[in-house]
């Protein structure tokens, strides 16, 4: 039996539907923030919002500049409940934070207060903009560290904290209820040696407004013969002279300059080490200087120039009336800063540089900066002056003069005895032979701390010394340097004088030997009456010898026999 299944007939085919309408164009979509690592912090404008994504992203630049205008608009971030963008940033940024721990210096002119160092925060690994903290480092945690001087380099946790601002100045906030937890070594208490010799770059920044014309008043000419010995008209005593003469040519300053095949948009910039950082906003005086500090640092990493192939240090030059320091610097950092004419001065560059490479400042009666021995005490507002240098301990600290360094310790010494060592004048040290002492470091480990001698003799690259010309100076510094360490001068030695305090010091003769000046030092722990040998008396002369005796007269002539008959 055969069944047969009938279709039915086929409905008329419908019309086709029409198509649906394209959705909206996707618009393009910022990089994704990045979990919240140093110094990123919740951005409350459109300027600081683009910032942070510049340093998210290792093509920060180009990603940026390539972005059409309406994506970076802050409306477009709002969340859907319209909530400012600082908030949702906050929320998406509220984690741990953890950064490097770097000490900033700041200098008051001559006469001026001391001024601590004060910590802040950075990228770890990279050079990045400066982040205050707020408020500042909980008192029990700095005090387990030894102490603000200790933290300079430290990589640090704030368990809890977390990083967001709505201040022109970007902010690490602590809220009470973090924990802090430090790991690691600082990097403050590493050998120095390794910042001050060899070859270093240099690059000379000038910052100024494209948007109101404001600029520092050295010119790009000005700093090349400052800073380089360079431009029109040489200065004789610069930043790079004295630089390779205070140390034996142990350090040789180059300009700052892109490496062959680098074709970062800034590189064309640079001068023979110097440029115009032109930043968009107003440089007038008074502006905040931690906002144009980061807002300088952000463009030169913009341009492609904060790489440490281009250079190892940075100096910044701010207009007129914005730092209100002559200058500062970051301890063991890359970068320092001048208040206008300042950056043309070359005891603020070997000052602020010698912070950066971990020089603490040298005083004297209990003024911070009073030992004016050393480019490490007062800076002077003056082109091409003064020609001198660091003190022994500095000197030591560089890694400058080490096979013409001599260490003795105060427990090698006996009781009323003293021991008669030669010192010699660093400024001849070419014309010395290998082991002849410019430096004599003397380990007083009982008091825990080291005395530092050097002949301070007043020519070539320390003809302009202002204090101490001629005289050899003994400077307290750490027991171990380097360490950030204030250090002082505690006297000031001519022929003849005494120090006296765990270790006595005499000057006992200074000769000019052939071309050279050598100081006779006798140095003993209790010495009691004159520790030094009387000079060595030549015997008198012996009387003239007598002259010979006359021989007696020869008898007359016998008269002449008769003759014979």
């Amino acid at each position: 039996k055969i069944c047969w299944a009938i279709r039915p007939p086929s409905p008329p085919s419908a019309p086709p539907l029409p198509p649906p309408p394209s959705p909206p164009p996707t618009p393009p979509q910022l990089p994704p923030l990045p979990p919240l690592s140093p110094g990123y912090v919740a951005a409350a404008t459109e300027t600081e919002l683009r910032n942070l994504i510049e340093e998210a992203t290792s093509t920060a630049a180009e990603q940026a500049d390539s972005l059409p205008q309406e994506s970076r608009q802050v409306r477009a971030h709002r969340s859907s409940a319209s909530r400012p963008v600082a908030h949702v940033l906050r929320r998406r940024l509220k984690t741990d934070v953890t950064c490097e721990i770097v000490l900033r210096q700041k200098m008051n002119p001559p006469g001026g207060a001391a001024l601590p160092p004060e910590p802040a925060c950075v990228p770890v690994g990279r050079r990045g903009p400066v982040y205050e903290f707020s408020p500042s480092l909980p008192k029990a945690f700095v005090a387990s560290m030894g102490g603000v001087r200790q933290l300079g380099g430290k990589i640090v946790t704030f368990v809890g904290g977390n990083a967001s601002a709505e201040k022109s100045v970007p902010t690490v906030f602590i809220p009470a209820s973090a924990t802090v937890v430090a790991d690691g070594p600082a990097r403050g208490v590493q050998r120095l040696s390794a910042a001050a010799t060899g070859t270093k770059k240099v690059l000379v920044a000038r910052m100024r407004s494209t948007t109101h014309g404001q600029e520092p008043t050295p010119t790009i000419n000005d700093l090349k013969e400052r800073v380089f010995g360079m431009g029109i008209s040489p200065v004789a005593v610069n930043f790079k002279s004295q630089s390779a003469a205070c140390s034996e040519n142990e350090l040789i300053i180059e300009p700052g300059a892109c490496v062959s095949g680098n074709t970062a948009p800034g590189c064309a910039e640079i001068s023979d080490g110097v440029m115009n950082l032109d930043l968009d906003m107003d440089l007038s005086p008074g502006v905040d200087y931690g906002a144009v500090e980061y807002a300088a640092v952000v463009k030169l990493n913009a341009l492609g120039l904060g790489d440490a192939a281009t250079a190892d240090y940075v100096m910044f030059l701010f207009p007129p009336g914005i730092s209100p320091w002559i200058a500062y610097a970051y301890i063991n950092g890359w970068s320092s800063f001048y208040s206008d004419t300042w950056g043309g001065s070359v005891s603020a560059h070997m000052h602020e540089v010698g912070h950066n490479f971990g020089l603490a400042h040298s005083g004297e009666f209990g003024q911070e900066y009073g030992d004016q021995s050393s480019y490490m005490g007062y800076s002077y507002l003056s082109i091409g002056w003064p020609a001198m240098c660091y003190h022994g301990g500095q000197h030591r600290s560089l890694g400058w003069y080490s096979t013409h360094t001599t260490e003795i310790a105060a427990s090698d010494f006996v009781s009323g005895q003293n021991e008669l060592v030669d010192l010699f004048a660093f400024t001849d040290v070419q014309a010395l032979s290998a082991g002849d002492p410019v430096i004599i470091k003397l380990d007083v480990a009982n008091a825990g701390y080291a005395l530092y001698l050097q002949y301070n003799k007043a020519e070539d690259h320390n003809s302009g010394v202002v204090e101490s010309a001629n005289l050899i100076t003994v400077v307290q510094d750490a027991l171990n340097t380097p360490a950030y360490q204030q250090s002082w001068k505690v006297a000031s030695l001519g022929e003849g004088d005494d120090y006296n305090d765990n270790l006595r010091v005499k000057v006992c003769s200074l000769d000019v030997v052939g071309s050279v000046d050598v100081v006779r030092l006798s140095i003993s722990l209790d010495y009691i009456g004159d520790p030094c040998p009387p000079p060595s008396l030549s015997p008198p002369p012996a009387p003239p010898s007598p002259p010979p005796a006359s021989p007696p007269p020869s008898p007359p002539p016998s008269p002449p026999a008769p003759p014979a008959p």
